[in-house]
């Protein structure tokens, strides 16, 4: 799974990585068996202007990330070259996403004077046993003063996180520069 490179490539807008970012060597190669003309579907898709094309889940659902712009054209240009070429069974479908917001926060972590964001997110997850992704991997700026928490859990893991976070102070003691 490459899912920091899908995250770092859709917040930056440096949508060129995607096509990496989709590549999956669990289940994918697995599954490539199961699903008739997946090598063909694949091919297709970036011939046509995918920017990343994987399985969704189990299969055999094959999804292409594409730009807004031109989608109508991608779409009728999938069912043309799939009917050329002789592949049936496949439907082409125009998926929307409709954002509406999202369970994270940035904090600032500038007072405890760490150089990096990464050795900080190392650091809290070692000693206070909470996760958190250097802020850095979502900015072409060199910022290393922020991390970011996730907060789409349950109820409990949430406060469980927080009874860890609350002396935080105490766990993980200022760098003096």
């Amino acid at each position: 799974s490459r899912s920091a490179l899908m995250t770092a490539s859709l917040f930056s807008g440096d949508l060129q990585n995607l096509r990496v970012a989709v590549q999956d060597r669990i289940h994918q190669p697995y599954r490539s068996g199961l699903i008739e003309n997946y090598d063909q579907v694949f091919r297709m898709s970036y011939e046509l202007g995918s920017l990343g094309t994987y399985v969704s889940g189990a299969g055999p659902t094959i999804i292409s990330m594409i730009p807004t712009e031109g989608a109508e054209e991608f779409m009728s240009a999938c069912d043309s070259h799939l009917q050329d070429r002789g592949i049936n069974g496949w439907r082409v479908e125009l998926l929307h996403t409709d954002p509406q917001g999202a369970y994270y926060v940035l904090l600032d972590i500038a007072e405890f004077g760490y150089e990096s964001d990464l050795a900080f997110c190392e650091d809290l997850a070692h000693y206070v046993g909470v996760g958190a992704v250097p802020g850095s991997s979502f900015f072409r700026e060199p910022v290393n003063n922020l991390i970011r928490l996730h907060f789409a859990k349950k109820d409990e893991t949430l406060l469980d996180a927080l009874n860890r976070l609350e002396g935080l102070r105490d766990k993980i003691k200022p760098k003096h520069r």
